[in-house]
């Protein structure tokens, strides 16, 4: 009898070691996932990195990233998208603009196309939010020796009816296009920085939230939102915040087992307890680190770019 329940109990065990290990494998556990066939692309060693803002920000999102590669010897650029220069307390005194009403995906994308164009070398690309869409569309064009897409929004195709996806994005697909989208406190707490304190929420909604196109986010659910799956390109990485309202973390999910279609390597890799403000908030640098010691890894580094 004794013997017959020890092997119930081993039985069991095994079972249960291989549903935990299924769990963590699937990302549910907050672990790495990587897809690296032998023959996929490798990276080209770079100087240069290019920081993309998401909706509702300014290039201000990324002044604690642009000093951090600054300090490891790269050539930092971090422009504004079109009608997106100037400061947040601006951008919200100015607030309905005509002109950024009419701003569409398929702008910022080209925006970003002519001034890589202009550098001579292929980038790293390192893209927030619909930045991160954006950077996966130039990476997939052969523009960028290798891209980081944080909390990117989804490409065209990968959707979730996650609850608080739907609360933080339902605005943009409705009303009318020519009329942009305010970003108020309440807003911008829930779906930019829900782990954090009140007192720092009201200081980084002060200091970067504007309003935005509507434009921009409805055409990413179409044809502008479109990324090549299968494209030959060079390494990608996903990273995605296991707090985030805005960009859940099953989209980072999704959206990595869509490219175990294609050769190339993609990771995704979650932080547990960070919200959609991973570029700002009180672990930036934990996030930097894991970024520049993956382009390492990929031979994109400032590092191998010196090697003659």
């Amino acid at each position: 009898m004794r013997s017959k329940l020890r092997r119930v109990l081993l039985t069991r065990g095994i079972h249960l070691a291989l549903v935990t290990a299924a769990f963590a494998s699937s990302g549910c556990a907050g672990t790495s996932m990587v897809h690296a066939p032998a023959s996929a692309p490798k990276a080209t060693p770079t100087r240069t990195v290019i920081l993309v803002h998401g909706m509702f920000v300014t290039p201000a999102s990324w002044a604690p990233w642009k000093g951090y590669f600054e300090a490891k010897g790269y050539t930092v650029l971090a422009p504004a998208w079109p009608e997106h220069e100037g400061s947040a307390a601006e951008a919200r005194a100015a607030h309905p603009d005509k002109r950024l009403a009419a701003l569409d995906l398929e702008d910022v994308v080209d925006h970003y196309r002519k001034i890589i164009d202009g550098l001579g070398e292929e980038p790293i690309l390192i893209g927030h939010s619909m930045g991160g869409l954006v950077v996966q569309r130039l990476l997939a064009e052969g523009r960028a020796s290798a891209a980081v897409a944080i909390d990117a929004a989804p490409p065209k195709g990968v959707f979730t009816l996650n609850h608080a996806f739907i609360k933080s994005n339902g605005r943009i697909l409705k009303g009318s296009l020519d009329q942009p989208l305010d970003m108020d406190l309440e807003r911008f707490a829930y779906m930019f920085t829900n782990t954090l304190p009140a007192a720092e929420q009201r200081a980084f909604w002060e200091a970067h939230a504007r309003p935005e196109s509507r434009r921009v986010g409805r055409s990413s659910t179409k044809a502008q939102g479109k990324v090549d799956f299968r494209a030959k390109r060079g390494p990608l990485l996903l990273i995605g915040g296991g707090e985030d309202h805005a960009v859940p973390p099953v989209i980072g999910r999704k959206t990595w087992r869509r490219y175990r279609k294609g050769d190339s390597i993609t990771e995704y890799h979650e932080f547990a307890g960070v919200d959609h403000w991973l570029i700002g908030g009180p672990r930036w640098q934990e996030i930097a680190d894991y970024t520049s010691a993956w382009l390492d890894a990929q031979g994109a580094g400032v590092a191998a770019a010196a090697v003659p």
